[in-house]
């Protein structure tokens, strides 16, 4: 087996999953199509945040870190986030987010996704195929609402909602790493999925009680490789406040009935910082 070390240039698991371990017992197990998912060892089980587009079947990459016991979680329920939940027999996900993993919206999302990204990202194109058909569990997936923590033997994980992204975008802490797996509900370009309820406020008061933690360094996203400091927490909710209409420009690669408009800042600690909304979220 061989897995990337901190430092060293990553190489491919397999064909389509690249395999970067972190340290501390954390893997980022990574998709060409821009995506990764994180892997949390602990001395009995292992967490998996996020099952990627799930075009191709995961649990090869998984086996070839870790044959531990595996729980499985969705940080919030998109089809990039959720595509090989069906390789698994239980995934834990956003409880009010649960209904969505059933009513067809996910096949639609992502060819939705894929038809923006063609145009935009021509260079992704050869990624975009169809699912493979992989052995799923006799019983299909049984889903459960994630809990408040989770306990890996030696290694507990908290988790937290944060919202913002969607209405129960959920963060994973591990204090043992002293980091945050935050997947899309904080980073340098948030999508606000909230219409037709939930405002940048609640948003922006959110991030300001998870900026108090006092356990956590870095904030792991989903789709930005390197980790942000965690002092980009309190910026970001101070930032958010910041979206006016007046300020903001249309997004024309919309894939939404309702008009997104991108708020941004050009300039700032961490680069350049933007938020595409719509207007029921200023409140």
């Amino acid at each position: 087996m061989e897995v990337n070390e901190p430092g060293r240039a990553e190489t491919s698991a397999q064909p389509f999953y690249k395999i970067d371990a972190r340290g501390d017992g954390v893997y980022r197990i990574s998709e060409p199509l821009g995506v990764g998912v994180n892997l949390i060892l602990g001395g009995e089980r292992a967490l998996l945040i996020d099952t990627g587009y799930g075009l191709r079947d995961i649990r090869p990459a998984i086996r070839q870190v870790t044959g531990l016991p595996l729980v499985v979680i969705n940080s919030h329920v998109h089809t990039d986030h959720t595509g090989c939940n069906s390789a698994f027999e239980t995934v834990y996900v956003p409880g009010g987010e649960m209904p969505k993993l059933f009513d067809g919206s996910l096949d639609r999302e992502r060819e939705q996704l894929f038809q923006s990204l063609r145009q935009s990202r021509p260079h992704l194109r050869q990624f975009m195929v169809e699912k493979e058909n992989w052995e799923t569990p006799a019983g299909g997936t049984t889903y459960l609402p994630l809990p408040e923590r989770f306990d890996l033997g030696g290694r507990t994980l908290e988790l937290e909602i944060i919202g913002g992204h969607t209405p129960e975008s959920t963060i994973v802490v591990d204090p043992a790493s002293r980091t945050a797996f935050v997947a899309d509900g904080i980073g340098t370009q948030v999508w606000l999925f909230l219409h037709p309820t939930g405002t940048v406020q609640e948003y922006s008061a959110r991030l300001r009680r998870f900026s108090g933690r006092t356990d956590v360094d870095l904030l792991q996203l989903s789709h930005k490789t390197e980790p942000l400091p965690f002092s980009f927490a309190a910026y970001y909710a101070d930032f958010v406040l910041r979206a006016r209409i007046e300020k903001s420009v249309v997004w024309p690669n919309n894939r939404f009935e309702e008009t997104v408009y991108r708020y941004t800042e050009p300039e700032s600690p961490y680069g350049a910082v933007s938020l595409f909304y719509c207007v029921s979220n200023l409140g």
